[in-house]
């Protein structure tokens, strides 16, 4: 079976304070033997230089070029994207995903891969440059907020076929698409709490959604559990710095360990709260049947829960209490047999004993 494992480095042209996070290197720490650089045009906005960053007007189409350096002895080819930002599952903005590989969230009206086009693929000959182009056609109508996305950069490398690890890397950059400077608050929603797996442990799915066009910044998210009508705390997920891209929704996660799920009513009480200081509290009541609390259970691994191991105890118990009934069954019906035996042997014993009458003569 052929492998293949992408090594991605993400965010090295992006600013914490915009996209939530960012990565620190370059090519060389990390053995990467290319590089990409945005060429900024007039529009771009004053104070950021790494990422496009552009004031643009209705309707308005526009040429935008990332300079690739293939620092290499060999000739590259490499592949191009042009992704609408997500909020993946760890609670950090994604340029990589494509939309093919993702729902969009139901309040996004302007997805940024709808807006660009551009070639599949670009070749870079051994250490020179060339101009991956991107042509960015804004929507005619006026629209508020941002509409973020990103380029995505990576080697095209052919499956191995020997089964070794093949290693490749790439590279997102990151464009903000604005009208104008406008302030505008984001919204936090919850939108519902699923039962699931995460790498085979129980837990529960609770899905946020940010329904603006503004990315929330450094979201400081506290949930817990508990019994509804209950005080004793459950579970507990904490989570500092996370980010949300504009009009869009993550699952954030907690997570029921090595415990099984019980089926029953429960109470979620969430918090958050971002860097600008807005704030959001949800108080939501929801149920986990018996049904969804066995599909997780079977599938998930390595279960301590006293449900558990009372489950597998019983099970064992039963089969002891079955395996002692044959014996008993089977002691008891041989032991018959032989007292059966033991008075038929006795009887023949009798009968040999037994003197024959003599007859009297006259």
């Amino acid at each position: 079976m052929k492998n293949k494992h992408v090594m991605t480095i993400v965010g090295i042209f992006s600013l914490v304070w915009l996209f939530g996070y960012a990565y620190t290197g370059n090519a060389s720490e990390n053995n990467v033997d290319y590089s990409i650089s945005a060429n900024l045009p007039e529009n771009q906005r004053e104070g950021n230089s790494t990422y496009f960053d552009l004031i643009v007007t209705p309707g308005q189409e526009q040429e935008l070029t990332v300079n690739i350096f293939n620092s290499s002895d060999k000739e590259q080819t490499f592949i191009l994207e042009a992704n609408t930002a997500i909020t993946n599952s760890n609670g950090i903005i994604d340029y990589t995903r494509p939309d093919k590989e993702q729902e969009r969230d139901s309040t996004l009206n302007h997805a940024f891969s709808d807006l660009v086009a551009h070639d599949e693929t670009i070749t870079v000959g051994p250490n020179s440059n060339a101009l991956a182009v991107f042509k960015v056609t804004v929507p005619k109508e006026s629209f508020k907020g941002m509409i973020l996305g990103g380029f995505h950069v990576r080697q095209e490398t052919p499956e191995r076929t020997d089964g070794q690890i093949n290693n490749t890397y790439s590279y997102a950059l990151g464009v903000v698409l604005r009208e104008q400077e406008e302030n505008i608050t984001p919204e936090l929603k919850l939108t519902g709490i699923t039962p699931d797996l995460k790498n085979y442990r129980p837990q529960m799915s609770v899905n946020l959604q940010n329904t603006q066009p503004i990315n929330i910044k450094e979201l400081d998210i506290k949930a817990t559990v508990r019994k509804k009508g209950q005080e004793q705390v459950l579970k507990t997920a904490e989570k500092q710095g996370l980010s949300m891209a504009p009009n869009s929704n993550f699952d954030y996660a907690i997570s029921w360990e090595d415990q099984a799920l019980e089926a029953g009513e429960y109470e979620l009480i969430l918090s958050a709260a971002d860097q600008d200081g807005n704030k959001w509290e949800f108080k939501e009541s929801f149920t986990v049947t018996k049904d969804n609390a066995e599909e997780v259970n079977k599938s998930a691994l390595g279960l301590t829960s006293n449900n558990v191991k009372d489950d597998r105890f019983l099970y064992l118990l039963l089969g002891v209490v079955a395996v002692l009934a044959v014996l008993v069954f089977y002691f008891i019906r041989r032991q018959r047999a032989l007292v059966l035996q033991q008075e038929q042997l006795r009887k023949q014993k009798k009968r040999k004993k037994r003197p024959k009458s003599k007859r009297s003569t006259k």
